[in-house]
């Protein structure tokens, strides 16, 4: 009996947390509805303050490398696999640190909006526009993705059905992305990292706690462990959204800052997340990996805490998916639209189909983890050869021979069932167009006296 009367609490407290969250966020959108011009509307007239950069880079990583990762890791792989997500990701956002003064210059230069455009220009028709193509791919699946798992959330808070609650995620958000465009994305993201963390008090209320010798003797290194380490720093190399946040700083140095910052805030709260996560498993091992994420924490959490939790969650999700619907919009549309004044126009159209779309889509979806590493693997490709592109200049011939690579490779552990099997061999393809890449480069550099490119 009293359980049934928690669980009722906790489901009211749930349903006014998120009333509140909705109406915020629908009001930053109204807030910012007016745009200066196409400009403002894609990027924040690429004059995006350090404060508002750091923070959405943060909010925008959070969900995916984070919460959602680091338990379901956990459940699957160990807690050291938890934290080989999140420090892979953190690693990613320093590398891109020393880099983004430059890409910022070429950014603000060539007008980019997205890395499809540089990738493009500087890797030619052939590989720029497979690069694109993949790209656009890995936005499409994080929208996918995000409404699949918000949706979840939504139906544990609401007792709604699947379509209700995916319904309710893909209004809200479209809602104020259609309104404010990228100045709304940011202003949302300050809201919601914000919120996100709130995940350091709740540690402190975790009942019953982990035990941490479990932990310290766990095995600490292994192959999976590894690979997910690696798997996590390329998507990071490659999240089209973080490009977008250096081309829209204020300035390259700006940028770099802000990726230090996020990658410090990132490491931080991923320790209490992955102690969270690490409750969860310990408190509830026979919880399957997407239970354990989206239903663990009112096994651990007290009745108030439990009902702020989802809130959370869907604060972090969403700051990934309004991100990777708005810049995937913008991105078809700069394909579209024939000049830069119909731009908006279209962004807002394609906006509405992407997330209505992607809805439908996510209603379908069932193992997102495992579907999750068969794209990643395919995106980690582009890892090494889009961060040495800013370093080194390189033969175009190069660049196709080790992304052909790494691509026969993925295709041979695809098709041989590998990846089914387990998920994270995907990034043995990566490696494989790494190694290709950097050989290459030795062979033209020093071995072939008509191939000396410049550092």
């Amino acid at each position: 009996m009293r359980f049934f009367q928690r669980g009722i609490v906790v489901r009211i407290l749930e349903l006014i947390f998120l009333s509140i969250y909705v109406a915020i966020v629908t009001a930053l959108g109204i807030v910012r509805r007016r745009s200066k011009g196409d400009e403002d509307y894609v990027v924040g007239a690429r004059k995006i303050e350090r404060f508002g950069s750091t923070m959405t880079i943060f909010a925008t990583l959070v969900s995916e490398s984070l919460i959602f990762f680091a338990v379901s890791l956990t459940a699957l792989y160990g807690p050291f696999a938890g934290l080989a997500g999140i420090g892979g990701a953190a690693l990613g956002m320093m590398v891109l640190s020393f880099i983004a003064p430059k890409a910022h210059a070429g950014g603000v230069e060539n007008r980019y909006v997205c890395i499809t455009e540089y990738c493009k220009q500087r890797w030619g028709n052939v590989i720029g526009r497979f690069a694109q193509v993949i790209f656009l791919m890995l936005m499409a699946w994080v929208v996918i993705l995000q409404i699949n798992l918000n949706g979840k959330i939504m139906m544990g808070i609401s007792g709604w059905t699947p379509a209700q609650a995916t319904a309710l995620t893909v209004t809200v958000v479209l809602f104020y992305t259609v309104l404010g465009g990228f100045r709304a994305v940011v202003s949302t993201d300050i809201f919601q990292g914000i919120v996100v963390g709130m995940m350091v008090f709740l540690s402190l209320v975790i009942s019953p706690r982990p035990t941490l010798a479990v932990f310290l003797d766990t095995r600490f290194l292994s192959l999976d462990v590894l690979m997910i380490f690696i798997t996590s720093f390329a998507l990071t190399i490659t999240r089209p959204e973080l490009w977008q946040r250096i081309y829209s700083a204020a300035s390259g140095r700006k940028a770099a800052h802000s990726l230090r910052f996020a990658a410090l805030l990132y490491s931080g709260l991923g320790c209490f997340v992955q102690y969270f996560a690490l409750a969860i498993i310990q408190s509830s091992p026979s919880l399957t990996p997407e239970q354990a994420f989206a239903v663990g924490y009112r096994h651990i959490l007290p009745s108030i805490f439990a009902a702020l939790f989802p809130v959370i969650l869907l604060a972090a999700m969403m700051s990934s998916l309004d991100s990777a619907a708005f810049l995937l919009s913008v991105d078809l549309a700069s394909l579209r639209a024939k000049t830069k004044a119909k731009r908006i126009r279209w962004a807002r159209v394609y906006l509405t189909v992407v997330l209505v779309g992607s809805g439908l889509i996510s209603l379908t979806i069932f193992d997102s983890l495992a579907f999750a590493y068969k794209l990643n693997g395919i995106v980690a490709l582009f890892a090494i050869p889009l961060l040495m592109s800013f370093l080194l200049k390189t033969s175009d011939k190069l660049l196709g021979v080790s992304i052909f690579s790494g691509l026969t490779m993925y295709m041979i552990l695809l098709l041989s069932g590998r990846i089914d099997r387990n998920p994270v061999e995907s990034t043995l393809a990566g490696l494989v167009t790494g190694v290709v890449f950097f050989l290459g480069y030795v062979i033209e550099r020093y071995l072939i006296p008509s191939h000396h490119p410049d550092v």
